[in-house]
């Protein structure tokens, strides 16, 4: 039926019985309520990308080796996004499924740029050919700041069928639109194997932080065990992300003996991403709330209440800078 607080928001209310042998036996339901309780959802997303770029490039002077060449280069580049979901899922309006906000927001970049390959040997016995190769940086973001970043690099061909190579180098990137401006978006996750007080006490042990923190909320040891709802995680952009640095470092060794026609490059590397951009799991932050001790951790912060009956309602997976990489 439709109820009187159902016809006061909702005055064109269709009742629907899912009882029928229609309903029940073939999936079919009446027309009007079907058309009632589902909606086509439309959204649109504008993305507009502006760039310039220009660039010098030629040899420098000669050195015994080789001429040294050099590229000089400036680039800008402006981004804007608008992305409109459907009014319903602005809305929250739309029952057991993902909803999302309007992400809308913008940005320019600037960046300069140069590099240069300076030949050091060539010719000699044991140094057919050693080659130096280094470029620099400078990236300006509106929203974010600035950085520089580098890379050099060393090829040595030692003989002809062995070549040894090296790099060092450091990266940066600054949040992008998506990253920060975001609109919240919903979806849900199950409360079994995410929320840690589902039947903690059969799971924990009374002298453990989850046990204690659990029973603090004055839930039952058997909470959940007759069953659970989902719970709600909200996902959103952050604007006070920092950006992602890293530095690398390479080494290799490439062989080609011509006897018998075969190349094997072996190559060792190091990557080290600081200040990572992603969006923590709902599992990852009740986790680390509830393992802490009198909910100590930053992230129960990102926990919302429990309703009446003890269940989650809300956990905050928005974008964070989660660390080393």
């Amino acid at each position: 039926v439709c109820s009187p607080a159902s016809l006061a928001l909702y005055p064109d209310c269709v009742a629907g019985d899912l009882f029928t042998e229609d309903a029940l036996l073939r999936g079919i339901l009446p027309p009007d309520y079907l058309n009632f309780i589902s909606k086509t959802t439309i959204g649109t997303t504008e993305y507009i990308s502006q760039q310039f770029a220009g660039y010098v490039t030629g040899p420098l002077f000669n050195l015994p080796a080789g001429e040294v060449q050099a590229v000089f280069g400036y680039e800008v580049r402006k981004e804007e996004i608008d992305d409109q979901p459907d009014i319903d899922a602005q809305n929250d309006n739309i029952w057991g499924r993902t909803t999302a906000s309007i992400t809308a927001g913008e940005d320019t970049v600037n960046e300069f740029f140069v590099e240069a390959e300076i030949p050091i040997l060539k010719g000699m016995r044991f140094a057919e050919e050693l080659t130096f190769n280094g470029s620099w940086r400078y990236t300006d973001y509106d929203s974010y700041g600035d950085d520089d970043t580098y890379r050099v690099a060393l090829a040595y061909q030692v003989i002809p069928s062995v070549r040894l190579r090296a790099t060092k180098g450091t990266s940066f990137r600054a949040p992008d639109l998506f990253e920060q401006f975001l609109g919240n978006q919903t979806g849900f996750a199950p409360a079994l194997g995410n929320d840690p007080c589902i039947d903690y006490g059969t799971n924990y042990d009374p002298s453990t932080t989850v046990y204690q923190n659990c029973a603090s909320q004055g839930l039952d040891p058997d909470f959940g065990t007759g069953g659970t709802p989902s719970i709600r995680a909200v996902t959103g952009g952050n604007p006070l992300l920092e950006a992602e640095t890293s530095e690398s470092e390479s080494y290799g060794i490439i062989l080609q003996p011509e006897s018998i026609g075969v190349s094997l490059a072996v190559t060792w590397f190091d990557i080290e991403i600081e200040n990572t951009v992603a969006s923590p799991s709902v599992g990852f932050v009740l986790g680390d709330c509830y393992t802490s001790s009198n909910f100590s951790s930053p992230f129960c912060s990102r926990v919302g209440p429990r309703d009446s009956m003890g269940f989650l309602t809300d956990v905050d997976a928005s974008l964070l800078n989660v660390g080393l990489q």
